[in-house]
């Protein structure tokens, strides 16, 4: 009896930590303002990325969380794209659809017209917008052309196939100058530059050194972008030595932002904080 009401205990705290960890993820919640910790001043700002969008508020990578961002006055907005086997470029982080969305199978291997009558699942709000479609690149772009905040796009998968289009969409909103486009793929990159020189590009590095501090900055690239727990002091240091900025992904610890702040980075990509 005891043994049963052990398990039937435990199985209740399991229920009730996996709930609450839903409640967490899906109920919207207010950034928490960097500037109460001393972060930031008129003269010395700090730049925040909206991580996929201001996804405290709606389901990340969509057009509220665009919206919100921008609305929110964050530096940056950014979004990841892949696109559909008919060469439409759409707004999600991953390809397996169902981690985001009441579906199944992967987003590369979907149509546009497949790919657009999916739902949002257990994403922040995502009941109040379950009517949301899934954003075209077009569509993320078009919420930039007014306001200050700047789209920041990701391309996530390797090679060059499509990337005139993205330039094109880029260019036909007027936001050569305003947009950044990020990847881990350099050849990506390369084929940006190529296509358009004035379009601001960050260079992604899971590891730094001065090889791919140097090829970033051959590129004509103004940042090196990194995950906070993978970057010292010392490589802080090796960036700014070759003229190039430090963007440090994903920092929702006003506190581990004030670290980096102190060590002169001022770009920083969250989830969580507002200004």
């Amino acid at each position: 009896m005891k043994k049963k009401l052990c398990i039937i205990l435990v199985v209740a705290i399991v229920i009730c930590a996996a709930a609450g960890a839903l409640l967490h993820k899906v109920l919207p919640r207010e950034p928490v303002s960097v500037s109460k910790y001393g972060i930031g001043s008129e003269l010395d700002p700090v730049y925040l990325t909206a991580h996929r969008g201001g996804n405290t508020d709606a389901p990340e990578n969509s057009l509220p969380a665009f919206e919100s961002a921008r609305e929110k006055n964050f530096y940056a907005a950014e979004c990841d794209i892949i696109r559909t086997t008919d060469g439409r470029w759409l707004i999600t982080h991953d390809d397996d659809v169902i981690l985001h969305f009441f579906s199944f199978g992967k987003l590369s291997e979907k149509t546009y017209d497949e790919a657009r009558k999916m739902k949002y699942s257990f994403d922040t709000n995502f009941i109040k917008y379950r009517d949301e479609k899934i954003p075209t690149l077009e569509e993320y772009l078009n919420v930039f052309t007014v306001g200050d905040t700047r789209p920041e796009i990701e391309l996530k998968s390797p090679g060059t196939e499509g990337l005139e289009d993205v330039v094109k969409a880029i260019e036909e909103r007027g936001l050569t100058e305003k947009a950044i486009v990020i990847s881990f793929h350099y050849e990506s990159l390369q084929k940006i530059h190529e296509l358009n020189e004035n379009i601001e590009l960050w260079y992604l590095l899971h590891e730094i050194s001065p090889e791919e501090v140097q090829k970033a900055k051959d590129l004509g690239c103004s940042s090196i972008s990194a995950k906070y727990q993978n970057v010292t002091a010392a490589e802080i240091d090796l960036i700014s030595s070759y003229g190039l900025d430090t963007a440090l992904w994903t920092i929702d610890d006003p506190k581990v932002v004030k670290e980096f702040y102190d060590l002169g980075v001022r770009n920083f990509v969250t989830n969580r904080l507002g200004n």
